[in-house]
């Protein structure tokens, strides 16, 4: 009998870690289309209060980025943050992996990056804690 692996926990709760095929999932308003990553108790557009769980793109475009500098213990500096707008009315933040923050300057804006779950470790407990980030399209992870 095979062991099923380590229990995994995301990061956030609309990332949906799946070996195969990383992908972010919107909270869809069954009333008017609007999509939210983040938890809703009701749409900002119409004010519905039904909403539907969908896959969203796992490609997007830099819109915005930072170069951070200051961390808490344990945490490696520098890094890329960055806003990444997914289409259809989505944006998020997350951090731009595989680019060298000291080398990373004004063209990364526009670029076309694709999401990958990143591993943060696993706990006392066998719990292996994923996050997305996003990475330049056409580069290595």
């Amino acid at each position: 009998m095979m062991s099923a692996g380590p229990a995994v926990l995301p990061i956030v709760d609309y990332f949906a870690p799946d070996a195969e095929a990383p992908h972010l999932l919107a909270l869809v308003c069954d009333g008017c289309g609007a999509r939210y990553l983040e938890r809703r108790n009701g749409c900002g557009r119409c004010g519905g209060r039904s909403f539907s769980r969908h896959a969203v793109s796992t490609t997007g475009t830099v819109t915005a980025y930072t170069v951070v500098w200051r961390s808490e213990p344990g945490v490696s500096v520098p890094f890329v943050s960055c806003l990444v707008d997914l289409g259809e009315g989505l944006i998020v933040k997350s951090n731009l992996v595989g680019i060298d923050p000291d080398a990373v300057d004004v063209t990364v804006l526009g670029s076309p990056v694709e999401l990958v779950a990143r591993d943060l470790g696993m706990d006392s407990n066998g719990t292996l804690a994923l996050a997305f980030a996003f990475k330049l399209c056409g580069l290595g992870e």
